[in-house]
């Protein structure tokens, strides 16, 4: 049996209330090197939940829930992120 990716770990240990909306986690990862794993496992993240790149470090998540998995999907992996909640006033 193989082991769960570190994203389906976060998704499935999230057990927070969901709130639907408009979510954006922006992270930066200053500094170092940034390990290749975290973009396989922010790949699999959006394969598993409601949440796309519209910049090289800014995920937008249609739900607290999952933007809340990317925000500790980044900190693991060393980045300073911040979570906003916010309305889209343009046709995306």
């Amino acid at each position: 049996m193989s082991q769960a990716s570190l994203a389906q770990q976060i998704v499935d240990e999230d057990a927070s209330a969901d709130e639907e909306g408009t979510w954006i986690v922006v992270y930066d990862f200053r500094d170092f090197k940034l390990c290749p794993r975290f973009w396989v496992n922010l790949r699999r993240l959006k394969e598993l939940a409601d949440c796309r790149s519209i910049q090289y470090s800014v995920v937008v998540a249609g739900n607290r829930r999952t933007a809340s998995a990317v925000a500790k999907l980044a900190s693991h992996y060393g980045a300073d992120v911040v979570v906003f909640r916010g309305e889209a006033v343009a046709p995306t």
